[in-house]
């Protein structure tokens, strides 16, 4: 048994946040966890709600305040007889060197979960961040990419080898299994709620930011509507975006038709009321909500961002789109759309291949690995 320090940098609640709920609450049934995550309520509270046991602690995770996380970090290192820290994101590894000289005996490793260069950031942002980031990730003990693409960029920042690894995001696939009644059920009840009744609905899971491309699936959804195609839009999450995202459904004119659900501690029931789910992200690792929509066995599009090419087979578990394009995107939903059969034949090989190849209990059996490897004082 073990004492981990989780540090969570995110100051919102997103797939990254989920993942380490994950892998904390595995990692607790062995070891001694501890948690340092930002203080924001919509953090706070979900920590408090996904994992009551194990003691959480705040600190501000801008890079303004670096001086002062460091400091409680050491501070808890101490009080806790820390023997690793868990960096789950690539934002705080700039505290990786200052770690490993003030408490030289600690272990570290680090979580990378999405890429640097995509088009959610200019290529400026992105190649300073890299830069800033090169020599800091090398004081880990190793580092976990939860995509090919992703590991990839490591391996251009000269990481050896021996500190990767490659660990791709898996779910409780039976969480996210159900009978025909009770998804039934589900589906009615939000359906109800909403006033989405008999509509057709398309929707997607996640934090309300620009990365997330909510703004390309209304432009997507307006031009539908335009071609005669009455649906419905359903947005399952909260974040900064959520503004612009409102002004630009009264902007389209489609306000009456795009829910806001803001953020919800079970998804399965909006997942169930979706009839089609897509994901035009800008920037993505390899995205839980997506996962779990295949899970629920929905039919799915997404963009060709990070490693989702990884995970969809483009025509046989869903369908691809290119990044920021409002036109393919449109594109492919009109396909599928026009297609019933495609629908069934994509939600049903989607739902097989999550159940087959990313099912939770393998990526936590690796993590257990990774954890264990560098617990073990191995030369690196």
């Amino acid at each position: 048994m073990a004492r981990i320090l989780c540090l969570n940098p995110g100051q919102d609640v997103g797939g990254a946040e989920v993942y380490l709920a994950n892998v904390a609450r595995h990692l607790a049934a062995r070891h001694t966890l501890h948690l340092l995550a930002h203080p924001s309520t919509d953090i706070v509270e979900y920590f408090q709600r996904e994992l009551p046991d194990i003691p959480l602690e705040t600190s501000p995770m801008a890079y303004s305040g670096l001086p002062r996380l460091l400091a409680k970090t050491r501070h808890l290192i101490r009080q806790h007889r820390i023997e690793l820290v868990h960096i789950n994101g690539r934002r705080q590894i700039v505290l990786a060197p200052f770690l490993k000289l003030y408490e030289p005996q600690i272990k570290l490793t680090a979580t990378f979960h999405s890429s640097y260069f995509n088009q959610d950031e200019s290529l400026l942002k992105a190649l300073s961040l890299w830069l800033l980031h090169l020599a800091p990730l090398h004081f880990c003990d190793r580092i976990i990419a939860v995509s090919q693409k992703v590991y990839q960029e490591r391996q251009w920042q000269l990481v050896p080898k021996r500190k990767l690894r490659l660990i791709k995001n898996g779910i409780d696939v039976e969480r996210f299994s159900f009978s025909e009644p009770a998804r039934l059920q589900m589906r009615q009840e939000i359906r109800q709620r909403y006033g989405l009744n008999e509509a057709l609905v398309i929707g997607e899971v996640g934090r309300l930011v620009r990365g997330k491309g909510q703004h390309i699936l209304l432009e997507a959804a307006a031009r539908l509507r335009r071609s005669g195609y009455e649906l419905k839009v359903l947005l399952v999450g909260d974040g900064p975006s959520r503004t612009e995202l409102e002004n630009l459904c009264r902007k389209l004119q489609i306000d009456a038709q795009v829910i806001f659900t803001g953020q919800q501690p079970d998804t399965r029931p909006f997942l169930a009321a979706m009839d089609i789910f897509v994901l035009p992200s800008l920037n993505e690792g390899l995205p839980l909500s997506l996962l779990e929509a295949m899970a629920m066995k929905l039919p799915v599009i997404a963009t060709r961002s990070g490693g989702i090419s990884e995970l969809l087979d483009d025509g046989k578990t869903g369908l691809l789109a290119p990044v920021d394009d409002v036109n393919a995107l449109t594109l492919r939903l009109t396909e599928l759309l026009k297609n019933a059969a495609l629908q069934q034949q994509l939600a049903r090989d989607a739902q097989a291949h999550v159940r087959a190849q990313f099912d939770q209990r393998q990526m936590l059996a690796l993590h257990d690995r990774v954890f264990d490897e560098v617990l073990k004082n191995l030369t690196l």
